[in-house]
């Protein structure tokens, strides 16, 4: 079948009776997507019909509903393709004379652009294998299991290798039990429970691990701080060298005549701090790598770095960010930045950093139940507002009593309990469906104490004939 070309991409309502609508469909009951909610994702991907044929849309279906890193990988492709070809003419998969494919090939006839390229999301996974992220896991996971909440700020020491990389100070991952979480900590938990109004530290310095714990009472975050070992020290040898060359081989090996249109790399942060992280004197920033890589290689002309970042608006929130490098023969930044944040634009506004991404696939892969992507409780005087997939998945037995008070703020019910006891009853229950959430929202409004459930109370004509009898 030949690859499917289109202009601009089509909503589900424009796509004819013949059209295929293919949805996800998850393993585990949760539908909630990782940079974008599930339902936003879902949308992009009925619009892909129009650069997909059915093939590809399958297999690009298949990835996103994997529950691992490859499923960020889908979803950051469907994203750039569809950012692109609300500006221009995009081909997937385009026909070339070489043993390798490119993921786009794109036109926009008004302005005589013609670009090809290929989109990767390179990841710390790639960085050499360290126990920060367990640790932050794990200790997340005790915690939670003694009931402790707070302000925890955790400072791990870092040393510098002969080959100038820095290594946390940090055992692997199944020595923990042996040299964090050992006797020493369960004694530590035990003092916090015992006096939980007051800061405890535990200070940790043994032949594996060098680290401070300090929890405090306040609202529940998590702080970690340590020398930020997945910088690269080196300029060629580091995780944004290496996918910009992978990318790079693959466009020349693919057959493309080098100066028919110019030639992309794209970079999606993966959760890859290499990529979107701030260098200091001792490591480099992804600008430099990109730059000199160019400077070094004149047959790639374009690469693009596309990342989730904090808008500085009075309300912040998170919002696509754009860098874009040209190498010595196209300078053309600037045009190449208006073209694809234009597009970007488009595309619904992301819910989760890349990296809260992974660890939130990392949970749906590990449970039936993942926590995130419901809305909470509230109440105003005879309303009550619920998380609709809560509610719901309690009434079918499908959480239990603990894990539903833990997805609601438990305020709200006990003053559903309390106007319960007296007697109140639902007057009126509404869904209200929310779009821009991977949940909905049921409102149930009380009355007045009704005598189904309630004493019985004499309502006198007036007070003072009450007085006289």
């Amino acid at each position: 079948m030949p690859p499917a070309v289109s202009g601009r991409a089509l909503p589900p309502t424009g796509l004819g009776d013949s059209a295929k609508l293919v949805r996800f469909r998850w393993a585990c009951h949760d539908r909630g997507m990782a940079i974008l909610t599930a339902r936003s994702l879902d949308g992009l991907l009925q619009e892909s019909v129009g650069f997909l044929d059915d093939e590809q849309l399958l297999r690009l279906t298949e990835r996103l509903n994997q529950a691992d890193g490859d499923a960020l990988s889908a979803e950051w492709e469907l994203i750039v393709l569809t950012a692109l070809s609300y500006c221009g003419v995009v081909e997937h998969e385009p026909k070339c004379t070489g043993s390798r494919k490119l993921d786009f090939g794109f036109s926009q006839p008004a302005t005589g652009i013609k670009i090809v390229g290929d989109i990767t999301a390179p990841s710390d996974d790639e960085v050499q294998k360290n126990s920060v992220g367990f640790l932050s896991l794990e200790l997340n996971r005790l915690l939670e299991k003694y009931g402790i909440r707070g302000q925890t700020l955790v400072s791990v020491v870092g040393e510098a290798l002969k080959d100038r990389s820095v290594r946390p100070c940090l055992p692997d991952p199944h020595e923990f039990k042996r040299y964090v979480f050992n006797a020493e900590f369960q004694g530590f938990i035990k003092k916090v429970l015992a006096d939980p109004g007051r800061t405890h530290i535990l200070s940790i310095e043994n032949a594996r691990a060098k680290l401070s714990i300090q929890l405090s009472p306040g609202q529940w975050t998590q702080t970690m701080t340590y020398r930020n070992f997945k910088m690269p020290r080196d300029i060629i040898n580091n995780v944004v060298h290496h996918a910009v060359k992978r990318k790079h081989d693959q466009i020349k090996d693919s057959g493309h005549a080098e100066g028919d249109g110019w030639r992309w790399v794209v970079l999606c942060d993966g959760g890859c701090d290499a990529l979107t992280g701030r260098n200091d004197w001792a490591s480099y920033s992804a600008s430099d790598v990109i730059t000199q890589y160019l400077r070094r290689h004149r047959s790639l002309d374009i690469v693009v770095s596309v990342s989730v970042q904090t808008s500085s608006r009075p309300v912040p929130d998170l919002e696509f960010s754009v860098e874009v490098f040209d190498g010595p023969n196209s300078r053309v930044a600037g045009t190449v930045r208006q073209l694809f944040s234009a597009g970007l634009a488009r595309i619904p506004p992301p819910v989760r950093s890349p990296v809260n991404a992974k660890y939130y696939l990392q949970r749906r892969s590990a449970t039936d139940v993942v926590l995130d992507g419901r809305a909470g409780t509230s109440y105003g005087g005879h309303q009550f507002t619920f998380s609709s997939r809560a509610l719901f998945d309690y009434l079918a037995a499908r959480i239990d009593r603990v894990t539903f008070e833990r997805l609601v703020n438990p305020h709200p019910l006990e003053i559903l309990r309390r106007r319960l006891d007296e007697g109140s009853l639902p007057v009126e229950v509404q869904l209200v469906r929310n779009s821009d959430q991977d949940d909905d929202a049921v409102t149930v409004r009380l009355g007045e104490p009704d005598p189904a459930v309630s004493r019985f109370v004499p309502r006198f004509r007036s007070i003072g004939e009450s007085e006289t009898r």
